[in-house]
């Protein structure tokens, strides 16, 4: 390949895939939202990223009062993952898996005091097993 070649082919198409990629990355952000709940008691604040279309990716997380209340992973803006819930005193409250936006696998929940109370599997959105 001679460097008339090469300025005639490739590097246009370099120049194409960093300006796309300039693009994406312009409109593919982290955001962080505050609010404060009705009554003004509350400091909610989310984290999380969005694509380039608006639709969620990446780890999700959402703060009252500076605590984590939930934790999520989105995949093409499908639930995918791990989705935890958490109480105001920092123990867990729910686990539940995801694939593609249906429960997949385990359930958990548990009490307040740490104690589990409620132990399911699913299977496509659908209840299989109802161990607690």
């Amino acid at each position: 390949m001679n460097l008339r070649n090469v300025k005639k082919y490739i590097l246009p198409s370099i120049l194409i895939i960093v300006l796309i990629y300039g693009f994406y990355a312009f409109l593919s952000r982290d955001t962080r939202h505050v609010t404060i709940d009705d009554r003004g008691d509350y400091i909610i604040e989310d984290r999380g990223d969005f694509d380039a279309f608006g639709k969620a990716t990446g780890k999700h997380t959402r703060y009252i009062d500076n605590k984590k209340l939930s934790e999520v992973m989105y995949n093409n803006g499908e639930v995918d993952g791990v989705y935890t819930l958490w109480y105001k005193n920092g123990e867990i409250r729910e686990t539940t898996e995801f694939s593609n936006g249906k429960r997949e696998g385990e359930l958990k929940e548990w009490s307040g005091k740490g104690l589990l109370i409620k132990h399911e599997i699913y299977k496509n959105d659908t209840l299989v097993q109802k161990i607690k």
